[in-house]
């Protein structure tokens, strides 16, 4: 049931469950698992080693040093993500089959990573430690990933208003190949929150 028979080619192969669905799922596990480590440095770091005053002593404009960080942070997301495509990429294309699907699939994944570094740089903002970075990053990522949990404790209409906002559902469409604008402009406005918060948490300790 679970595999082909030695010297044998099925007739029909279901690319979405069998391709799409858990290379999504798994590398969806593997971003929450690992961008969180990423991210705890980033601001956490200079703060601990008294870096930050030597960098706020630069020509750099408070809004170049937060946007030059988050750049940095979602090239490597991106970098990571181009990585792990290749193989999927090879045996679709020898397929000749769903690499506009796969694609979609990517721009996903891709939207998760921004989502799942941005929760990660705001705590990482405001932290003075990088354990306590990357602690309130995993937290947050688990709860904003899928609300569904909350739904035993909330009425009906609270339950389906409030699951939109998590993750899971934006992502989930992506597995189906469809592309659609709010989703993308859901993981763009953690882009957006991450900037602000950045900014803030380096306010506050020019001010200090």
């Amino acid at each position: 049931m679970g595999g082909f028979e030695s010297d044998t080619m099925p007739a029909y192969v279901n690319l979405r469950d069998q391709v799409f669905l858990p290379v999504m799922e798994t590398l969806a596990l593997t971003l929450i698992g690992l961008v969180p480590l990423v991210t705890m440095r980033v601001f956490a770091e200079e703060r601990a080693r008294g870096t930050d005053e030597l960098l706020a002593t630069t020509l750099l404009t408070p809004n170049q040093i937060v946007a030059g960080k988050l750049i940095a942070t979602y090239l490597f997301v991106a970098l990571a993500l181009a990585l792990s495509f290749v193989y999927p990429a090879t045996s679709i294309v020898r397929s000749g089959l769903g690499i506009g699907h796969l694609l979609a699939v990517y721009l996903g994944l891709f939207g998760l990573g921004i989502a799942l570094a941005s929760v990660g740089l705001a705590c990482s903002a405001f932290a003075t430690s990088q354990l306590v970075a990357a602690i309130s990053a995993y937290a947050i990522a688990f709860v904003l990933y899928d609300f569904r949990w909350m739904a035993q404790f909330l009425p009906d209409r609270a339950a389906a208003a409030v699951d939109p906002l998590s993750m899971h559902p934006r992502f989930g469409p992506f597995a189906e190949g469809l592309v659609l604008g709010a989703d993308l402009v859901y993981f763009a406005a953690y882009v957006g929150v991450a900037f602000a918060l950045a900014r803030l948490a380096l306010d506050q300790t020019r001010v200090r």
